[in-house]
């Protein structure tokens, strides 16, 4: 059987990434919702620019609103060992730090963090 990670449908903008999204998501048993906003705001420079940035706001707000039926992710790992993972995760993919950020606090559930962080990343595409 062929490695699952090694194809992918549509595009290549996941396999040339040295660790992929679903990785993370794995390691972590990160959730729908934080999944999604580690996936956009990972792929955004190479597939859809700022509307993945604000698809991942989007994510944050549902996580938001369906918070109350969950437990958060740090509770299971604590927060050094969700730091260490998303730190190897985005030194390997070279994201910036406020791409990492964004990832950081969807993983903690620090949510209005990260929507303040990806508005960030939103005013520097308007910028270009």
């Amino acid at each position: 059987m062929n490695n699952a990670l090694e194809f992918q449908v549509g595009g290549d903008h996941y396999k040339k990434l040295a660790i992929q999204p679903v990785e993370l998501i794995v390691n972590l048993h990160l959730d729908y919702f934080i999944g999604n906003v580690v996936k956009y705001v990972t792929r955004h420079r190479f597939k859809n620019g700022i509307e993945d940035i604000k698809k991942a706001i989007h994510y944050c707000e549902l996580a938001v609103y369906y918070s109350k039926y969950k437990n958060p992710i740090a509770a299971k790992f604590g927060f050094t060992t969700v730091a260490k993972f998303v730190d190897k995760y985005a030194e390997k993919n070279y994201l910036t730090l406020l791409e990492r950020n964004v990832i950081y606090y969807a993983c903690t559930h620090s949510y209005k963090l990260a929507i303040e962080t990806l508005n960030k990343i939103i005013k520097e595409y308007e910028q270009e």
